[in-house]
């Protein structure tokens, strides 16, 4: 009883100082009381502290057998292993919560050590942006606190808990969540940013340079959680199991596309200082979509193998994604005027040109996407359930696809403000002759649909340029400074880590892709050789 009693006194604490970050950082921005700014970032830092102790107790009580809590009675059982036992921290829906909220204070706590009062205690955008954070962490903090209580106790206690769903007691459940929820909860910072960018009026790029590094590890987490999701249903599933277009699957992958491109057109506003409402709308839709994401996965409102059960958030969700929208869409509109003054393309065979459509492209995959998962809801709300499948994604999100990986491969040749055409059709044909013979390799041995033929042949395409491009620029760097050309090219990747980095990226994409489009080949195989079987 202690514990459970300290577990929800540490919960409440968290929300006090939640709500005093917010307000007194709010207060510290808008009257530049420098004392106000500094309390903000120490009540910022408390809520982390006992967003710790909370989590903290949860996890001893899962270890301890304490099934007095709900929550361990039906997350674990005695003879569960103690890996999985920790598991269960974000196995059910209360402890993920308490899991997010941890994550917020922390994203908040780390912010707050970023602000620096200017002059005349004018706040830098870290302040702003924590009074941002603070609030997002205050609606967690209530849906821990009101809605799904950890620490609720049953009397008397059960000899036994429930134990872990068996499909979740898989070595993958140790990362997969995790990883997914730093992405999620990770993207709130640049949306925090963007916010106090707008707020303040400091729309230049500098709100860019402070989230960047947010945005990208945030990617980078969100990126890997997917790929080992992917390979948990593998497991589950079997051949080709590791993606069906499940709503939920699909809730990961809208915010992956909206960052994708957010990513992408960042470097051409700090570049060029172009692209600066497409930023801040990009950043914004990503927070969105993360909050639509985690209220399709935790509402119960969709049938999906990865949702959690029917649950009271729904409506609380709703109403701060009404928030969001509200205050995002006023912001975005009121600041307009301030955007305006972008320098104009100089030339459609330009890179910031390239990045424009590529996110154009993603956009649209991203609005396909979200067309496709949000229907069925749409239509039961209108008294017929109509039900969205595989087949709709690959033929309208699949092509769209397919455009962005032509154009990753393209990028890289052009060059910022204008190209030579000449340089680069000269370029590009080396690449698309190992395209073209690799679309005939794969007729040749039985794979005929267009589909897994365009996608293997656009994936050679993209591999022999970034592969070009990695080697010119080693070789380059080995004539000028007589270099061995492996030192060369490790030495270039550490000089220019963004560039090369990127295209080491893209390589990377290149092999999932690879990897995702091989059950379809292999399927049109299975069907040609069962063909020439039949005949005989």
């Amino acid at each position: 009883m202690i514990l459970a009693w300290a577990g929800r006194a540490a919960v409440w604490g968290v929300l006090a100082a939640l709500a005093a970050s917010a307000a007194l950082a709010g207060y510290g921005t808008v009257r530049r009381h420098v004392r106000a700014q500094k309390a903000a970032a120490a009540a910022a830092r408390l809520a982390f502290v006992l967003a710790t102790a909370a989590l903290a107790l949860l996890a001893a009580a899962l270890l301890a057998d304490r099934f007095e809590l709900v929550y361990v009675a039906g997350n674990s059982r005695r003879l569960m292993a103690w890996p999985y036992k920790i598991g269960a921290l974000w196995a059910g829906q209360a402890g993920s919560l308490l899991l997010w909220l941890w994550m917020l204070t922390l994203a908040a706590a780390l912010v707050s050590g970023q602000g620096r009062p200017g002059g005349a205690g004018r706040p830098g955008l870290a302040v702003p942006a924590l009074a941002v954070l603070a609030c997002i962490g205050v609606f967690f903090a209530l849906l821990v606190a009101v809605v799904e209580n950890p620490f609720a106790v049953r009397t008397p206690p059960p000899a036994d808990g429930r134990g872990m769903n068996p499909l979740l007691q898989n070595p993958s459940m140790l990362a997969h969540p995790l990883l997914t929820y730093l992405g999620f909860v990770g993207f709130s910072v640049p949306y925090a940013f963007a916010v106090a960018a707008l707020w303040t009026r400091r729309t230049d790029a500098s709100w860019l340079r402070r989230s960047r590094w947010w945005a990208l590890a945030s990617w980078l987490m969100l990126s890997t959680g997917i790929l080992i999701g992917g390979q948990w249903a593998y497991v589950e599933l079997g051949w080709g199991g590791y993606w069906g277009w499940d709503p939920v699957e699909n809730s990961s992958l809208l915010p992956w596309l909206t960052s994708t491109a957010f990513l992408h057109s960042a470097m051409v506003e700090e570049r060029r200082g172009m692209l600066r409402v497409w930023n801040f709308v990009l950043v914004m839709a990503t927070f969105w979509l993360t909050l639509l994401g985690t209220f399709l996965t935790r509402s119960g409102i969709v049938a999906s193998v990865h949702a959690f059960a029917q649950s009271a958030i729904g409506p609380w969700f709703v109403a701060f994604l009404g928030v969001v929208t509200a205050v995002s869409v006023f912001l975005l509109v009121d600041r307009l005027r301030d955007l305006r003054g972008e320098p104009e393309f100089e030339s459609y065979l330009s890179r910031e040109v390239g990045f424009l459509f590529n996110n154009l492209l993603f956009l649209a995959a991203a609005l396909a996407v979200l067309w496709g998962t949000l229907f069925p809801l749409i239509s039961r709300m209108q008294g017929t359930e109509v039900t969205v499948g595989a087949p709709f994604f690959n033929r309208v999100a699949g092509p769209l696809l397919l455009g962005v990986v032509a154009l990753m491969g393209v990028g890289p040749l052009l060059a910022w403000r204008r190209s030579d055409p000449r340089w680069v059709t000269r370029n590009l044909l080396p690449p698309a002759a190992a395209a073209l013979a690799a679309a005939q390799v794969l007729v040749i041995a039985g794979i005929r649909r267009p589909v897994p033929v365009l996608g293997f042949a656009l994936l050679v395409f993209v591999a022999v340029i970034t592969l070009a491009e990695i080697g010119r620029g080693a070789a380059s760097r080995a004539r000028a400074a007589g270099e061995p050309l492996l030192r060369a090219l490790v030495r270039v990747f550490a000089s220019n880590p963004r560039r090369y980095g990127g295209s080491a990226g893209d390589l990377g994409v290149v092999v999932v892709a690879a990897g995702a489009a091989a059950p379809s080949a292999h399927a049109t195989v299975g069907e040609a050789a069962r063909g020439r079987a039949g005949r005989g």
